[in-house]
């Protein structure tokens, strides 16, 4: 019950922040009926730093709010109000125009009223979200076991250290809170980790979100960033660390990104794994600029989930310009929905140490000059065939390359869609794979057990399908898949991949009998295939240009699949369509991505 007051509390913390950003308004006189009843249930309140002393006490005043759609009659207590600075409080209610079609702007299309009512020991409301936000170092010591600590959307939260959340500590994060970090590489990096048995409540919204980014970076001044290389590495991140069960030895491992001296750094419950285990919510949440190194291949990725359970709530996170992968899990079964990896300087979705969670709705771009594999997926480290194997069930993606005809240079370390090893499987339902400069798909078979295993047990599937405008090909009558044998070098059409029955063409693009060329669209109909154009409606990667609309064209071939995740488990989505955005709805990045604040997307 706690938790659920707290959680519904910052969400009303930010309608109301939202509202008085944009003060002052006009008021509209007409007036259909109302689509949320005026009742007591639809009520939330929450308390603010009313006088603005810097704390929330008994000086301060308590806030109720209503929310109800359309113009219907206002209360006969309230009043209409042009500003709410140095308003008396007279007991009234008061209301004023908000966001009701969630395009994160208040305009004429908006109905909504936002109604809040003002009483407390001071008479007089100043105006406190005009004031700059207050700064607030933090370091290690600040957040220790048994704590509850709240950041606050008034409040830049600067990470001195790396912040470990400890044991039994909850760090609540409000709607619209900027936390940022310092530099540093090495021991000297600053991220924030959430440790076994801690848990982390970080629910944004749509219009606001929470934001962890570099300490450089100036939120307010889209353009202060460099949009390339360079703007990526300036601090560590953000890392979950549970106890779901991994592959590795003991069933416990030290967590890449953290100095494996840090005994704080370690995931997996060992013997007493427990795959539903709770970590807390991330929501609508945008990090930005990370990335540090802490040895030679050893970075901090956007995301990093190191055996995290199912009983953890993760969805709408985007990784902007991060110097290593965008998300990364390591074991666990945490389930996650509507992610975003633009730009990163490795891979985009990165799996492995047998992770079984679900997914949907994900999206990667990337950039033209550089960025690694879309989804590489790893199964075991030591043994390979260490159980549990990795095997989650994916659905609705979309993976786009840096381009086939990337300008102005080109990204030679673009390795494709995916590239699958060491034993892992995993389940691919509604994608589109399409638009890289190298061979789209890499399959492994360098060890005594590896994925063509996981593919014959039926542990590895990759069905309803797009696949179009890859570059290079070790197979020149096929552009879309490569294989890698027993030496990890490429060959052309081998035995593996051609010889019937269960051969890997069969069992991936069953029935066909004649690898396609580069001529007319060709479907394996067994499990729904296509190498054809999927006919988004615009893929662009300039900043301001309003281009990157990754959708389906809604009168096009990938805009209906026969295929609607639903069935297989009731935690998925109806989404019977192609990739990971609706054709007939809006971008679910819109406003609260860098993506979209950028003015790639469209508004």
């Amino acid at each position: 019950m706690k938790e659920f007051f707290v959680k519904r509390k910052f969400a009303v913390s930010a309608m109301i922040l939202a509202a008085l950003l944009l003060m002052p308004f006009s008021f509209v006189t007409a007036s259909p009926p109302n689509k949320l009843p005026d009742l007591p249930r639809n009520y939330g309140w929450s308390p603010g730093d009313v006088n603005g002393d810097g704390v929330r006490g008994g000086g301060d005043v308590t806030y109720g709010v209503r929310y109800f759609k359309g113009l219907g009659t206002p209360p006969v207590d309230s009043v209409y109000l042009d500003t709410i600075c140095d308003f008396v409080d007279n007991g009234s209610w008061f209301y004023f125009r908000s966001d009701v079609n969630g395009d994160c702007r208040f305009s004429g299309a908006d109905i909504t009223r936002l109604v809040a009512y003002f009483k407390g020991t001071t008479t007089v409301i100043p105006c406190p979200y005009t004031r700059p936000r207050a700064i607030k170092n933090v370091f290690d010591v600040n957040i220790n076991a048994g704590d509850t600590v709240i950041w606050y959307a008034d409040t830049t939260y600067i990470l001195n250290d790396f912040v470990f959340v400890e044991s039994t500590a909850v760090l609540f994060i409000e709607a619209g809170t900027i936390v940022k970090g310092l530099p540093g590489q090495g021991a000297q990096a600053k991220a924030l980790i959430i440790t076994r048995g801690a848990k982390i409540y970080a629910e944004g919204t749509e219009c606001d979100p929470i934001i962890l980014t570099a300490s450089i970076d100036n939120v307010g001044d889209l353009n202060d960033m460099p949009e390339d290389a360079t703007g990526a590495g300036h601090w560590g991140s953000i890392i979950l660390l549970g106890r779901a069960a991994n592959n590795m030895p003991g069933g416990v491992g030290q967590i890449e990104g953290i100095p494996i001296t840090e005994p704080r750094g370690s995931y997996g419950g060992g013997a007493t794994s427990d795959d539903n285990d709770n970590s807390g919510v991330i929501a609508y949440m945008s990090i930005r600029h990370g990335g540090s190194i802490i040895g030679a291949n050893n970075e901090i990725n956007g995301l990093t989930m190191g055996s995290i359970g199912r009983g953890t709530t993760i969805h709408h996170v985007e990784v902007y310009n991060n110097l290593d992968d965008g998300f990364e899990w390591f074991g666990g079964t945490v389930n996650c929905k509507y992610l975003a990896s633009v730009f990163t300087d490795d891979d985009n979705f990165d799996y492995d140490e047998g992770y079984r969670g679900k997914g949907q709705f994900w999206f990667c771009i990337k950039h033209p000059r550089y960025g690694n594999i879309g989804g590489e997926h790893d199964g075991g480290v030591n043994p390979i065939d260490a159980t549990p194997f990795t095997i989650p069930w994916i659905a609705n993606v979309t993976y786009l390359g840096s381009g086939i005809t990337a300008s102005p240079a080109t990204n030679t370390n673009d390795k494709g869609a995916f590239h699958y090893r060491d034993n892992a499987g995993g389940h691919y339902r509604n994608g589109i794979f399409m638009d890289g400069q190298n061979i789209a798909l890499r399959l492994e078979d360098r060890w005594p057990t590896d994925v063509p295993d996981r593919i014959a047990a039926g542990d590895w599937t990759m069905k309803h399908t797009f696949w179009y405008n890859f570059g290079l090909t070790d197979q020149p009558s096929f552009n879309t898949v490569d294989i890698i044998f027993p030496d990890n070098t490429p060959a052309l059409n081998p035995p593996q991949w051609d010889t019937p029955p269960g051969s890997l063409r069969d069992l991936m693009f069953a029935p066909l009998t004649v690898l396609p060329t580069d001529g007319p669209p060709i479907i394996g109909s067994t499990n729904d295939t296509h190498f054809q154009d999927p006919q988004l409606n615009g893929i662009s990667r300039t900043s301001g240009s309003l281009a990157l609309d990754p959708r389906p064209n809604p009168t096009g071939p990938a805009a209906v699949s026969p295929f609607d995740p639903s069935t297989w488990d009731s935690w998925f989505t109806p989404a019977p369509y192609y990739g990971a955005f609706d054709p007939n709805a809006p971008l679910w990045t819109r406003g609260w991505t860098w993506l979209w604040a950028k003015g790639y997307t469209p508004r």
